[in-house]
């Protein structure tokens, strides 16, 4: 623990306006000299009195020191507002808070005793924040544990808050704590007793206790250079996101710390340069370390002091984990990220079954690595994504200019994509520009009416984000990124996250067709909720263009989709199920409505169409052929494609459908059954109503996919069938179909013997694939968001207005 630094400028005043301080318990090791709060911090900050408050520096304009009438009694003079200035970690002050010790403290558990810790908070937003361990079955706990705390204003206060844990239900509150900064003397550490206040859920006549701590306030510009850099190599300094770790001031002793420069420990956050996203797919042909000759594999990632533990796959040498997650990469910590598989056992020490490293420095940014490794000396290998993103500086991609959006359109570029070099590379179809500019209107997701946004735009596998812009409801990003696209049917997904110390909270979401985008529009979308069926608060602004080649795009389609890496699991869902029964209906009925139509030509009930019907009939059978069938579908496109256009045709309204659309929530049943009987009968329910489901919303997806398909819903998709239909017309107009025939029956037969490792795929099932299903078109629709819009309808208000 720090000695206790001596304090002869502390006052009695100063110490009854900390909140809530015993003046009995403040150190101080001399009563003498008496100086105004002003004077305190010229003597802390070694500044001379100028009382024409001259040239100041803008340390000093921020403190008001040598202005007249300036003073630390007078919060009003000091800047709330961040700074601008480029001091070490954009905090102009550093708060240090050792927490040493609660007394006296309330019992909340049945054994008289309770399990406390504390939470620490600077500001009413909570900008910086911090918590001490668990100090379990004890009303008298010791931590003596340090905090480093960055504080943004001199009238912020500093908010302690102490809490019991609870393993079930939420933690009860045991009192809390307000101590004003503006108070602390400068560079100087007190000792302090805080009694502890009622908060709700506290018994107001309860007897809380108090806690010990230990506070020092310094500035930025009054460290020396070389303490600073010290702080700095042991990353006391930290950034602006405020996410802190906490210091153990108490070792063990004669212990020392054996871990490397790379993996230290101690000290608070350091600088964050970017964000390392890793998605974990799988592992394959792992040793068997178990004696049923497998093996319960996870793994463990280190990139300096950032770690990650993957979930255990039990009895199997190739697993899948299919887990996402995002380390810091930080200043002055190596960038090596170490991948360690173990075998997971209960009743001894996990055993080590291989590792490999990573030199993520050599990676390009904003640019998603798929990364295959073999584990040293051990079997087997896994595979994981990488990505290097979140950079506050723009990186280049493939020659172009990051900062200028129009480098997509240079002549290199368009060349590239051109209908003449269309052989060069059929995998790559084409590139999309994003350019993310802004957003307003975000909800507040944190203590103070603000949010800490950061986007995150994902295309098929590839994910980028931008930085997380602090305290602002509106931030701006300017941020442009560029993605290969390798299927013009992907869908853009643009995701709004608030960032916080123990992950990230929902903001905003939109999902954007590449088919939809306008090039080189810029556009303010309304932003929806989790499920995309409804608004959300907020809007952001993107710019989006794309180039592509589209023969390359044409050939793409009728290949298999490419599979996301990472997928939401299915789960079984009563609304679901009843939904897409909902679905099937609807299409058995359409089908039963043309029978009936057709049933009641042959019965002659409308005599003028049972005659045109007869004549048509008689006419196809003489002098039928196979390419008529092409051509009455081709006929088909053409007459739903001009009603589209003219507006014969009423389209579905997507804007509705997203109102009726039913919730997707699950009804768990939180009942746990004692009969291991009863259990397995419910899991084979379980199991056979998700396959019904699922069979059902896979006839159902197809049927409105060939309806879409038909509907120009998908105008690329209907011109290209249109396209087939009319090649399909003239080869067998011109080739007899005994030839054709002969022709498809020797490709299916040889198709293996030319292609060994081809995969058989349906080429017409790989087409309607690409066609979004009636939810699909749902969820992609873009909604037009416009800056006075109104506040959007709650679920709750809409039920109202129904039963009205």
């Amino acid at each position: 623990t720090r000695s206790v630094s001596t304090c002869p400028f502390w006052t009695p005043h100063t110490t009854a306006s900390l909140g809530h301080v015993d003046t009995d318990r403040v150190r101080r090791s001399s009563s003498a000299t008496q100086m105004p709060a002003a004077a305190q911090a010229r003597a802390a900050l070694g500044v001379l009195p100028n009382s024409g408050g001259g040239n100041l520096s803008p340390l000093q304009k921020r403190l008001g020191l040598g202005t007249p009438n300036a003073s630390l009694d007078e919060p009003q003079s000091v800047e709330s507002s961040p700074p601008t200035s480029t001091e070490a970690s954009g905090f102009p002050y550093l708060l240090t808070v050792v927490v040493v010790s609660g007394h006296n403290l309330a019992s909340r558990d049945s054994n008289g005793l309770s399990d406390p810790y504390i939470k620490l908070k600077v500001g009413a937003s909570g900008f910086s924040k911090a918590k001490t361990s668990t100090v379990y079955k004890s009303l008298s706990p010791i931590w003596n544990e340090t905090f480093d705390l960055g504080v943004y204003s001199l009238t912020d206060s500093l908010m302690l808050r102490v809490f019991d844990k609870d393993i079930i239900g939420t933690h009860d509150p045991m009192g809390r704590s307000v101590i004003n900064l503006s108070k602390l003397p400068l560079g100087i550490e007190t000792e302090m007793r805080l009694a502890l206040e009622a908060t709700e859920g506290c018994n107001i006549t309860e007897e809380l206790g108090y806690i010990m701590v230990k506070l020092t306030l310094q500035s930025f510009a009054a460290i020396p250079p070389d303490v600073e850099m010290l702080k700095r190599k042991r990353g006391s300094v930290f950034d602006s996101s405020s996410t802190l770790k906490k210091r153990h001031t108490r070792q063990p002793s004669g212990q020392q710390d054996s871990t490397s420069s790379c993996h230290k420990k101690g000290g608070c956050v350091n600088i964050t340069r970017s964000i390392l996203s890793v998605t974990l797919l799988s592992g394959t042909t792992l040793a068997a370390m178990d004696e049923n000759g497998l093996s319960d594999p996870y793994c463990k990632f280190r990139l300096g002091p950032e770690k990650w533990k993957s979930r255990v796959i039990n009895k199997t040498l190739n697993p899948e984990w299919k887990e996402k997650f995002e380390m810091r990469m930080i200043d002055g910590q190596c960038d090596t990220l170490q991948v360690h598989v173990y075998d997971k056992d209960y009743a001894s020490k996990d055993d080590f079954m291989g590792s490999c490293e990573v030199d993520v420095s050599s990676l390009a940014p904003d640019v998603t690595h798929n990364i295959t490794r073999t584990l040293g000396d051990f079997e087997g290998e896994i595979n994981f994504l990488l990505t290097i993103t979140g950079l506050k500086d723009p990186s280049e991609f493939d020659g172009m200019d990051p900062q200028d959006p129009e480098s997509l359109r240079t002549p290199q570029v368009l060349d590239s994509y051109s209908l003449r070099k269309t052989p060069a590379d059929m995998t790559d179809v084409g590139i999309l520009m994003v350019k993310v500019i802004r957003a307003a209107g975000l909800a507040a997701a944190d203590i103070g009416g603000n949010s800490d946004p950061f986007v995150t735009v994902e295309l098929g596998n590839s994910m980028v984000r931008t930085e997380t812009v602090y305290k602002n409801r509106n931030p701006e990003w300017n941020k442009c990124f560029f993605l290969k696209i390798k299927d013009i049917h992907s869908v853009l997904d643009v995701l709004v996250q608030d960032e916080d110390r123990d992950g990230s909270e929902f903001l905003g979401r939109i999902n954007i067709p590449l088919l939809s985008i306008v090039p080189g529009e810029t556009r303010l979308y309304a932003l929806k909720d989790t499920k995309l069926r409804s608004l959300f608060k907020g809007q952001i602004e993107l710019q989006c263009d794309l180039i592509y080649n589209p023969v390359r795009a044409s050939i793409r389609t009728f290949n298999p989709a490419e599979k996301k890496y990472i997928e939401a699991s299915d789960k079984f869902s009563r609304q679901i199920l009843s939904a897409n029964i909902t679905r099937v209906a609807a299409l058995v009925r359409a089908i039963s409505a043309f029978l009936e139509f057709v049933n009641s030509i042959f019965l002659w009930k409308r005599k003028v169409q049972s005659l045109m019907a007869f004549l048509v009939f008689v006419v196809v059978v003489l002098i039928f052929d196979l390419w008529m069938v092409f051509a009455f579908l081709l006929t088909i496109f053409m007459v739903q494609y001009f009603r589209n256009n003219v507006g014969m045709g009423a389209r579905s309204n997507p804007e509705r459908s997203a109102e009726d659309a039913v919730s997707t929530d699950d009804d768990d049943d939180d009942k746990v059954q004692d009969k291991k009987g009863l259990k397995q009968r419910l899991q084979d329910l379980y199991n056979i109503c998700l396959t019904v489901q699922n069979a059902l919303d896979m006839v159902a997806s197809l049927g409105e996919r060939v309806k879409n398909t038909v509907n120009w819903r998908v105008p690329f998709q209907s011109w290209l069938a249109m396209t087939v239909l009319t090649v399909a017309m003239v080869v067998t107009y011109v080739i007899p179909l005994r030839y054709l025939i002969l022709l498809w029956g020797i490709n299916k037969f040889t198709k293996r013997l030319r292609k060994p490792n081809f995969i058989p795929n349906n080429e017409l099932l790989d087409f309607f694939s690409r066609t979004p299903s009636d939810p699909e078109l749902v969820e992609r629709t873009v909604i037009a968001a416009h800056v006075d819009t109104k506040k959007p309808t709650s679920p709750t208000n809409r039920k109202k207005k129904k039963r009205q």
